[in-house]
């Protein structure tokens, strides 16, 4: 039998999640994957970018999570492609992306940047992905249970379907589409929260206000 979806529960639109999309979201079962799985510390060629410089070379504001940088989180935007950052119209097929890390302090940000990576330092680092060029393929809501990579469900964030997977514990990967600018784009948060705190988290961040 099919299980309800998250988004079957309605919209979030603050901290207070509608109490069966709690529930849902507290069964999420967590992953069996290895701890290497997880998409740190950020591939040898990653270039630390300035936000301004990154607006003006790709035509949109790199998202954010204003939450973690209201927090106190130190915040560190990268490009991610070999040769340089590659700006939306000058792709040729394919992607490109920037990364932007959260760390709780520089200490734990370069642990990880320098691959000394442990439980202590990993699991305190939430990552934003976005890409943008060739577009994943529209996700269906559904509830699935996954053994290896965890537990998924859809939400809908400020009326925007999210998807939602318990990826480890601890760790939360939350992923949407969503147009900056004139750019389509993919995000993808690896939160180190609980899929309940990770959607609340998502919740009370700007980057979702206001999108339809």
């Amino acid at each position: 039998m099919s299980e309800p979806v998250g988004v079957d529960f309605g919209p979030v639109d603050g901290e207070a999640l509608p109490h069966g999309l709690r529930v849902l979201l507290e069964s999420l079962q967590p992953g069996q994957a290895p701890l290497h799985a997880a998409p740190l510390p950020p591939s040898p060629f990653a270039q630390r970018q300035d936000r301004e410089a990154l607006r003006q070379r790709l035509g949109f504001a790199v998202p954010g999570l204003s939450v973690l940088r209201e927090a106190g989180q130190v915040e560190v935007l990268f490009s991610l492609e070999p040769e340089g950052l590659v700006a939306p119209q000058e792709l040729r097929g394919g992607s490109a992306g920037v990364l932007v890390l959260y760390a709780p302090d520089e200490a734990v940000l370069e642990a990880v940047l320098h691959a000394e990576v442990v439980a202590g330092s990993a699991s305190q680092v939430t990552s934003m992905h976005v890409s943008y060029g060739d577009p994943w393929p529209p996700a269906q809501p559904a509830t699935l249970r996954l053994v290896t990579s965890g537990d998924t469900t859809m939400v809908s964030v400020h009326g925007h379907h999210v998807g939602v997977q318990h990826h480890r514990v601890g760790q939360t990967r939350l992923a949407w589409q969503q147009r900056f600018g004139s750019v389509d784009c993919d995000v993808t948060v690896y939160a180190v929260f609980s899929p309940v705190s990770a959607v609340q988290m998502l919740a009370r961040c700007d980057v979702l206000i206001g999108v339809s």
